[in-house]
């Protein structure tokens, strides 16, 4: 039996996301954004890291900026490392797929792009919603 390890988030992007390169030249975003969770006065934020590669990665800088929400499917990992001496731990998510949210409060000027387009889709009429 295989391990199911798939984690949906959605959130704010708490600023706006850079392209970095690595060492091997693969391109890379690590990001957080912000969830809220709870209502009334048990209301509280958590903020989720996120780590994006390849042309996924570029996507998101070139159409995001800090506020707009997105939601993401992620693999969770968690790599064991030593400093010091001391055994520590690194909780990572990896994000295999993301699409838009909500734009930013702010009203952000940058037009939105699918991160993973549908072949054959052109979008939807008023007259093609049955409701």
């Amino acid at each position: 039996m295989a391990d199911i390890n798939t984690c949906i988030f959605s959130g704010r992007l708490t600023k706006k996301p850079e392209l970095l390169t690595g060492k091997s030249g693969n391109e890379y975003a690590n990001i957080t954004i912000a969830n809220d969770r709870g209502f009334g006065d048990k209301k509280a934020t958590s903020f989720i890291d996120l780590t994006i590669f390849g042309k996924s990665a570029a996507a998101l800088c070139q159409y995001c900026d800090k506020g707009d929400q997105i939601i993401v499917t992620c693999e969770y990992t968690k790599e064991k490392y030593d400093k010091d001496g001391e055994t520590r731990y690194s909780h990572k998510h990896i994000v295999r797929e993301w699409t838009f949210g909500a734009k930013s409060k702010n009203g952000g000027d940058s037009s939105p792009a699918p991160s993973s387009p549908v072949e054959g889709f052109s979008g939807l009429n008023d007259e093609d919603v049955p409701f």
